[in-house]
Formats: C-alpha cells, sequence, structure tokens
C-alpha cells in the first residue's frame, strides 16, 4: 500500500466511478489475491473473515468478486510495471536475468500425466506463458519483465530487460546463462548500458581463438566465476513465485493473464519487502 500511495496514481480510476474502492485498494487487493492463490470468489470468501484485513484496509465492505474482476481488466499495464519497479531504490544495481514458464492449462495434472502413460494424444496443447524477469541481486527484487507466449527464445527479451531495468537505476553488472550469449547481447550491455556482462557462453569447450565475437572471447577469458554464481538469485525468484502462488494462471484470456502474472510479480516484491523488515 505504500509503495502504491508513492507511484501518484490518481484516487479513482474516472470521473464517473461510484468512488467505493480507491484505486489503491483495489491494486492492494489483487496483489493480496494473487498471494493467496485464489480464484476471485474464493477470494471473496476468504476476505469475509478475515476482519483484521478488511478494517486494515478501509473497506466499507467486502468488494464483489466481479469488480476485482473489472478492475484487472481496466487497470494499465504500464501502472503494474511501474509500481513493480518503485519497490527497487538502489541507484546502481547488478542485473541477473533468467527465464521461465508459467501454466496456462487447467487440467489435473494426475490426468494429463495418466494420459501420457497410456500413451494417448492430446488433440491441442496449449501454449505456456512465458516470463522473463530482471532481478536486483542485492535485494532480490523483480525490477523488469517481459511477457510472451511460449515456447521462444530466451535473448530476444534481452535488450527490454535492461532498458525497463534502467529507467529505474545505473546498470553496474548484467549476469546471465548461455541462453543469452551472443555477440549482439554483449554490445547492448557494454555499449549502450555501460555495465560489464556476465553471460555464460555456449560452447565452452571451444577454444578462445575459435570463438566467434570481440566481447565473447574477452568473456571466456575474463569469466568470473564468483560474480555469474549472483545469477542464482533469479531462479531462487522464480522458484518462491511458483511455490508461494502457483505455477499456473488462471485467468482465460491473454489480457488478464499478463495482468494476473503482473499481480503475482507485485505481491512477489512486496512479500520480499516485508521479509526484509522483519528480519
Amino acid at each position: 500500500m505504500k509503495v502504491v500511495e508513492t507511484s501518484n496514481l490518481p484516487k479513482y480510476t474516472s470521473k464517473y466511478s461510484p468512488k467505493k474502492y480507491t484505486v489503491v485498494q483495489h491494486i492492494t487487493l489483487l496483489a493480496l489475491k494473487e498471494y493467496e492463490n485464489k480464484s476471485y470468489r474464493h477470494f471473496k470468501e476468504w476476505l469475509m473473515v478475515t476482519d483484521k484485513i478488511v478494517d486494515f484496509l478501509d473497506l466499507p465492505d467486502i468488494p464483489h468478486f466481479t469488480t476485482l474482476n473489472k478492475f484487472m481488466n481496466r487497470v494499465n499495464t504500464n501502472v503494474v510495471q511501474t509500481i513493480i519497479g518503485l519497490f527497487s531504490n538502489d541507484e546502481i544495481v547488478n542485473l541477473a536475468i533468467d527465464s521461465t514458464g508459467m501454466r496456462l492449462e487447467h487440467g489435473s495434472y494426475y490426468y494429463t500425466k495418466r494420459l501420457k502413460q497410456l500413451g494417448v494424444e492430446r488433440t491441442q496443447t496449449n501454449k505456456h506463458l512465458k516470463l522473463s524477469i530482471g532481478v536486483e541481486t542485492d535485494s532480490q527484487f523483480i525490477v523488469s519483465s517481459k511477457l510472451r507466449r511460449g515456447p521462444a527464445s530466451d535473448h530476444i527479451d534481452f535488450d527490454l530487460l535492461l532498458k525497463k531495468a534502467s529507467s529505474w537505476s545505473d546498470l553496474k553488472t548484467v549476469i546471465a546463462d548461455k541462453g543469452y550469449d551472443s555477440e549482439q547481447n554483449h554490445k547492448i550491455a557494454r555499449e549502450e548500458f555501460n555495465s560489464e556482462s556476465i553471460i555464460s557462453p555456449r560452447n565452452q569447450d571451444v577454444p578462445v581463438h575459435r570463438t566467434k565475437g570481440w566481447y565473447r572471447k574477452k568473456m571466456k577469458r575474463d569469466f568470473d566465476k564468483e560474480k555469474y554464481n549472483q545469477r542464482n538469485k533469479v531462479e531462487t525468484v522464480n522458484s518462491v513465485i511458483k511455490r508461494v502462488m502457483d505455477d499456473s494462471i488462471k485467468s482465460r484470456n491473454v489480457k488478464t493473464q499478463n495482468r494476473e502474472m503482473e499481480f503475482k510479480m507485485l505481491a512477489y516484491n512486496a512479500h520480499r519487502q516485508a521479509m526484509s523488515m522483519c528480519s
């Protein structure tokens, strides 16, 4: 709530709004819904027995589940992305990037596994939601992200992740696995963002003199294993999101699927902030 309040958003979404629930209340409730991993209907029922949360948010009454659903459809992606980035307050950051997949299927895991064991081929296979994120290694906050339908190559989102992260802080180091290894990505990191790039090289057994690209050769010669190990933190973030909030997306259409994932990231940053305050 504190972070959303610093984002200078209007109190209500429209001058024609019934002005019953504020934007801050809506965004906080949606992030809490994702953190609790509940559907809209079950989240409403859950709120009915959580008096302390209702009082803390100063809600006039329990919002109908369609109220939250309509706000989810209405809120702009730039608003949510901005709030996610506001958690980072460091001027210079070390950025680790990675990607993962989120399930868009709603079938039982056991059912689909048994079909595979029985040799039954499915007539249609849904794509997964591919999430690429940039994580600040010191604080482990998500500072940049890109959503697309997978499967897709990792390296195509490299430039965009760095641009979004650099809008909040200067980049000191960019760390990535071999899925992002290319001479172009090294050039982007070093020349456009003036940062050190530590990207695990593909074909590590190939000697330096046979490796293509000036920056890739330099990377192999001066590879800093200790700094590269900080990349594990972005994998930890992906793991926390999936363990705490599940790896499935409940929404049906593309727009709300993206918003749901963005609110999961917002809930993760709030979770991380709360944990750091408690420690």
